[in-house]
């Protein structure tokens, strides 16, 4: 096959090669710091200037508990889900226009989604230890990924099988759900966002996986006590409301996040009723095992006392 080479005038000519300009990345977050602050000085600031510095800012080293912040703090109504917008942003909506510091937003959102969610490990093993242990296990971090995640500030997406990018971020929730969890029991911090985390959980439909989580570490009053809050926050416009139960919401069925936590929360007194059970039979056996090896241990000192008893009766029958 033919291959015709570029000519070198050609290639001098292209616009990225006049006057013998060097082109580099950032080669650190100082590097992109710098430039940043230097275009949020300014009076006017340019959106598409800041997307641009946003979209290499995963193409150098920079410490998780600087970047990932700093990301979550920009991408905060990315989506618009509340119905609110930015402030000075209205008049672009009124002329049917994108609004410049939303789409900043959405740059910060899709860069998390793209470089950070999506590469969230499924489980913490060895060698998904610096993901997990190393990074979300930050306080910086990870109480910055509980503040955007908060369901009163509508970060969390809607569920949609074709927006790969929300897909991700949910899926990581999850698995965020679940290193919390797992690890609750040995950090106090944890322990203490386990309601947080049940509220994110109901937003994205996914309660469900407190069954496994109960079954596996168990579960606190307080994630009950959150579970029965989403239960019965029925709109106030029901006027029988003080007359709803846990059970009664489930099986009437009308509210869908509220009857999946009233299921859950039957499900959870089941799986308590069920350990309870299993604990008396664990008990019982060990009292039983234990009543076995007294009478054994009983049985075996009797028959040391009769052959001690035989054998002195020897030994006076031999000294006679």
């Amino acid at each position: 096959m033919y291959v015709q080479f570029r000519s070198k005038e050609r290639n001098n000519a292209h616009p990225l090669n006049k006057n013998g300009q060097f082109i580099e990345p950032f080669h650190n977050w100082a590097e992109f710091e710098s430039c940043w602050v230097e275009e949020m000085k300014k009076e006017t600031l340019s959106s598409t200037k800041l997307i641009g510095l946003l979209h290499g800012i995963f193409d150098f080293y920079a410490a998780p508990s600087i970047r990932i912040p700093f990301l979550l703090e920009l991408a905060d109504g990315y989506g618009d889900l509340s119905g609110n917008t930015f402030p000075g942003d209205f008049s672009y909506r009124e002329r049917g226009k994108k609004e410049p510091r939303r789409e900043i937003a959405q740059k910060a959102w899709n860069m998390l989604c793209d470089n950070f969610f999506k590469n969230a490990p499924s489980e913490l093993k060895m060698n998904n230890y610096e993901f997990w242990g190393e990074i979300v296990k930050q306080e910086v971090i990870f109480k910055k990924l509980l503040w955007f995640f908060a369901p009163e500030v509508k970060n969390i997406p809607y569920l949609n099988p074709k927006e790969t990018r929300n897909v991700a971020a949910i899926e990581f929730i999850k698995k965020f759900a679940a290193f919390v969890w797992e690890n609750s029991c040995s950090n106090q911090m944890f322990f203490s966002a386990r309601p947080e985390i049940v509220g994110v959980l109901s937003e994205i439909r996914s309660l469900d996986l407190l069954l496994g989580f109960a079954r596996n570490f168990g579960i606190d009053e307080m994630s009950i006590g959150e579970l029965k809050e989403i239960a019965l926050d029925i709109p106030c416009l029901y006027k029988e409301r003080e007359s709803l139960t846990i059970e009664n919401i489930f099986l009437e069925g009308r509210f869908h996040q509220h009857s999946e936590a009233s299921k859950i929360l039957i499900l959870l007194e089941i799986i308590r009723i069920e350990q309870e059970k299993k604990d008396a039979r664990e008990r019982e056996k060990a009292a039983n095992r234990n009543s076995v090896e007294r009478q054994r241990a009983i049985e075996e000192a009797e028959l040391a006392v009769e052959r001690a008893q035989k054998h002195l009766e020897t030994i006076k029958s031999s000294a006679s």
